[in-house]
């Protein structure tokens, strides 16, 4: 109760610690989290940027073991990918959202322009590439082919081949994992070797 007291602090700064003390708790005693789900639902609106990227940080972490558990987020995390410029935060954000497709199929087909327009517009190489998994993952659950499954599929073929062909060995690796998500994907081969 004192800690579900701080999130509820004026300092923004005692608010991250209570939630990053709750996560704690959590791996401790389990339960604790079915009694204080929504004041951590709430930290996801918190006002202030560093509070919501904690929040992030201890759900996807918690969400590890069972995604499942966490599909009612899906549309504070779909809210957050679209409008968040924090790259470090993004990446929790794409990692748990990918995760959730397998869970939810449907959503496979609404992440589609909000992770090619991430692999388009950012630099930082570990954004990039973790928007580009999940976007092969998405490609695994569409029920029905969207109009622009093409565009995608190349936009994703294009990163993928800029990470195998980087010199730094560990993009190579990422780029050959990526491609084998791809593959599985059962995206016609003639297409994706274009």
């Amino acid at each position: 109760p004192d800690l579900l007291h701080l999130l509820k602090h004026p300092s923004p700064y005692s608010r991250k610690k209570a939630l990053l003390c709750l996560y704690k708790v959590f791996l401790k005693y389990p339960q604790g989290l079915r009694l204080s789900f929504d004041q951590i639902k709430t930290c996801l609106d918190d006002p202030h940027p560093s509070v919501v990227s904690c929040a992030v940080n201890v759900i996807t972490e918690l969400s590890d073991k069972n995604p499942k558990n966490y599909l009612p987020l899906a549309p504070s995390f779909f809210r957050l990918l679209t409008s968040s410029a924090n790259n470090w935060m993004l990446i929790k954000v794409v990692k748990l959202l990918g995760s959730l497709v397998p869970e939810e199929p449907r959503l496979a087909r609404k992440l589609l322009d909000p992770l090619a327009s991430i692999v388009r517009s950012t630099h930082a190489k570990s954004l990039l590439y973790e928007a580009v998994y999940a976007l092969t993952l998405c490609l695994q659950y569409l029920q029905k082919a969207p109009a622009n499954l093409g565009e995608v599929v190349e936009l994703s073929v294009t990163t993928l081949r800029d990470f195998v062909s980087d010199a730094d060995q560990n993009l190579k690796y990422l780029g050959l994992v990526g491609f084998g998500s791809l593959l599985q994907s059962q995206v016609r081969p003639s297409f994706c070797m274009k």
